[in-house]
């Protein structure tokens, strides 16, 4: 009984890993190499609504996945192209006040104009604004975040799963 249960495990653990018959598994693990948030391996939370603070994992609107693309913040290679952001739900107000975020009256980092090469970047509106419904307002407290103080609220349609961190750890280029 051991042998086959042994056997069993086997071979699920192979058609799960191989895939051998093309089913679409939900990706579970991601990894961030980033500054923006540790680095580290993520886990999604499937099944789980999301909340004021979370970290999410999404897709990127074809917009967006272009404008990255051109300025080269991310490869073209891609196969999915994802972000990980902590995230604002509806009705949470953001702000920005002299190129300063401020998420519920809390400052979060700098608001740029430019990249880091001096490229000219969108950003919000100056003032108070309130996240609309079925948006989210993605962030990192970075100071040099390409998110939603960049390109506004989200759509929460684009939003692949929560995701907490399993491990984190210290990462450097060599030089």
């Amino acid at each position: 009984m051991k042998k086959l249960l042994s056997l069993l495990f086997v071979a699920v653990g192979a058609a799960f890993f191989c895939n051998p018959f093309g089913i679409a598994y939900p990706k579970l693990m991601y990894i961030n190499y980033t500054g923006s948030l540790p680095n580290g391996i993520y886990i999604a939370i499937l099944g789980l609504n999301i909340r004021s603070g979370d970290i999410v994992a999404f897709n990127m609107s074809s917009d967006l996945y272009e404008f990255s693309t051109k300025r080269g913040y991310i490869s073209d290679q891609l196969e999915k192209p994802y972000l990980l952001k902590k995230v604002m739900t509806p009705g949470n107000i953001y702000e920005n006040r002299d190129n300063k975020l401020y998420i519920n009256r809390e400052y979060i980092g700098p608001i740029h104009p430019a990249d880091s090469e001096k490229r000219p970047l969108d950003t919000i509106p100056e003032g108070i604004h309130v996240v609309p419904d079925h948006t989210l307002f993605a962030f990192t407290p970075h100071p040099q975040s390409f998110d939603s103080r960049n390109y506004g609220p989200i759509d929460d349609a684009l939003v692949i799963s929560r995701v907490i961190p399993l491990v984190t750890f210290t990462y450097q280029k060599n030089t």
